[in-house]
């Protein structure tokens, strides 16, 4: 099946695109090209470019590819600087084309049997004002009830580092979370390693379907990998 990925902020980074099927190829003894082919690109300014493209492009592009994957990224950035007043209508606007949004790429989903993915930002609060730092999603309760499926991805204090010999578990030369003092792998620990790489954390923060969990992943040239 084909890829449609929506870009919403700026120019979309085809380098690394290419560069992903290039290993990718290379792993599963395929061309670039032909890889390439299966991935369509839009750029989008504007929130309004973006609801047309959703009501009228890509339910067509869909019928005629097999598209299996549709990636919106992101949503939040177009929204939030066009609608960056607290007015009440503003925000009837906002509310107004998220639900819209929200509507067709639903029917969009059902319709061609294909999963729908929308990159979102998060809002940090005010420790001075809550007591506590805490993340919450970007576009407030009238997206988070359209949402089906929440994923986290955050950094972490962790990083990787080249192993060999004997390791708890066995003898390799595989990557993993650097230890603390104690020999554990607690998150939020610090290790200074100069040849290891930063670890980012996954969260399934809630779906209809599987419980929450988590894990550890590095990104690498070649790609995405869970460690």
């Amino acid at each position: 099946g084909a890829a449609y990925l929506s870009c919403c902020e700026g120019q979309f980074p085809a380098g690394r695109l290419a560069q992903l099927a290039r290993h990718f190829g290379q792993r599963h003894n395929l061309s670039e090209n032909e890889l390439l082919d299966k991935v369509q690109i839009e750029e989008c300014h504007n929130s309004d470019e973006a609801l047309e493209s959703i009501l009228h492009r890509i339910p067509t592009l869909c019928a005629n590819t097999g598209t299996r994957i549709l990636i919106l990224d992101s949503l939040a950035g177009m929204l939030r600087v066009e609608y960056n007043g607290m007015s009440s209508e503003e925000m009837r606007l906002r509310t107004h084309k998220l639900f819209l949004l929200a509507e067709k790429l639903k029917w969009i989903s059902d319709t061609y049997h294909l999963c729908v993915v929308v990159v979102n930002q998060v809002s940090h609060s005010d420790p001075e004002l809550t007591g506590q730092r805490s993340v919450t999603p970007a576009l407030g309760l009238a997206w988070g009830n359209c949402v089906n499926t929440r994923i986290m991805l955050q950094k972490t204090n962790l990083i990787t580092r080249e192993i060999s010999g004997v390791r708890a578990g066995g003898t390799d030369g595989s990557r993993q979370p650097a230890p603390d003092s104690a020999g554990g792998q607690e998150a939020g620990a610090s290790f200074i390693e100069s040849r290891g790489r930063p670890l980012k954390s996954l969260t399934l923060k809630f779906s209809p379907r599987a419980p929450r969990a988590s894990c550890l992943y590095e990104i690498r040239e070649d790609g995405v990998f869970g460690v």
